[in-house]
């Protein structure tokens, strides 16, 4: 006997910018894929990230890198240490490819080019498997050091 699938709940996405023309386009393509199946909520302030979170309880968080990049990378590095919310995926909306962020610790990256509503929900399923395998590999890394610290007094303690 075959079950019905219910209806999936809609995927939240908040939306961090400081250009309001930026993120209407976002918002555009978030539509253009399936009407109600991902919503999208704006914010124009970097600082108050953290409080939004935990009013909105979103899915993904897309961060536009218009801003200054120090404060991208403290806010990232904020919401992935906080337990309460380091599983939520972060992509990064970037301008151009020309320049790499690799200690910004994004979950995934999307051009705003190449921006539609297939590639958001690709990117927040995509960045979810991303933040699922760091979260497990940083909790192997911190056993597997421990073990090695352990062998290394053993060690010493033959010697």
């Amino acid at each position: 006997m075959i079950k019905s699938m219910g209806r999936l709940a809609p995927i939240n996405i908040l939306l961090v910018g400081n250009n309001p023309i930026e993120l209407s386009k976002v918002q555009k393509s978030i539509n253009s894929f399936k009407k109600g199946f991902m919503k999208a909520t704006f914010l124009f302030d970097l600082k108050m990230l953290k409080q939004s979170i935990s009013n909105l309880n979103p899915s993904a968080i897309f961060i536009d890198d218009n801003y200054n990049l120090k404060d991208v990378r403290k806010e990232i590095s904020r919401i992935h240490s906080n337990t309460h919310t380091s599983h939520i995926p972060i992509t990064l909306l970037k301008s151009s490819n020309y320049s790499n962020f690799p200690k910004l610790d994004a979950d995934d990256f999307i051009l705003k080019s190449n921006l539609s509503g297939k590639s958001i929900y690709n990117s927040v399923l995509n960045g979810r498997r991303f933040r699922i395998s760091r979260i497990y590999f940083k909790k192997v890394y911190r056993v597997q050091k421990g073990r090695i610290s352990d062998w290394k007094e053993k060690l010493q303690e033959l010697f």
